[in-house]
């Protein structure tokens, strides 16, 4: 966890508006490496937009992978990941979670089209848990509506992320606007 924490303060002391994003990638690398740790490499911080999670650019966890420029205003996730150093430092898909997002719109009957349209208005493109959306239609009607939306591919399920040799990972995270002189940090 330390680690983590690590690169993310290392990150919002690289971040300002013409610093490339590998810079961010090798300042969190350096840092989370520095505490004994290893960066997962295949996961990355975003770019942030209205209604959309990942929307484009990239920050990497380690040097060499993006090189684009951040500019005055991008909204990024910024999100180091650290594993004990004898892990792979990667991580694999796993079985479906209970994350989901609205993939595309049927012509549904019943509980299943009401649903939907929850769904589309509350969440949009963002990811949801089912959980969130079973407790306003708890009803067997309601899990069986939701059910029929997977099987339609209304929504789809996010996979799990596991670290390719199963160790532990520890996560930080902020959402930052850059800045010319540095970042400013919209999370608590």
């Amino acid at each position: 966890v330390e680690a983590a924490e690590a690169g993310l303060e290392a990150s919002m002391n690289t971040i300002r508006a013409g610093v490339k994003a590998n810079e961010v990638g090798a300042a969190i690398e350096d840092a989370i490496k520095s505490h004994g740790a290893r960066p997962i490499s295949n996961l990355t911080g975003h770019k942030l937009a209205r209604y959309v999670v990942h929307a484009g650019h990239s920050i990497p966890n380690v040097n060499g992978l993006d090189y684009h420029t951040l500019q005055v205003g991008d909204v990024y996730a910024v999100e180091p990941f650290a594993v004990p150093p004898s892990a792979d430092g990667r991580v694999i898909d796993g079985p479906p979670s209970n994350i989901y997002r609205f993939q595309k719109k049927r012509s549904l009957q019943g509980t299943s089209k009401t649903m939907l349209k929850y769904i589309q208005d509350e969440y949009r493109t963002l990811p949801f848990a089912s959980r969130w959306v079973i407790r306003k239609f708890n009803t067997p009607e309601g899990r069986s509506a939701f059910q029929e939306l997977l099987k339609t591919k209304c929504v789809m399920s996010y996979p799990q992320l596991i670290e390719k040799t199963r160790a532990k990972v520890a996560q930080a995270e902020h959402s930052v606007i850059v800045t010319e002189d540095g970042c400013e940090i919209t999370t608590a």
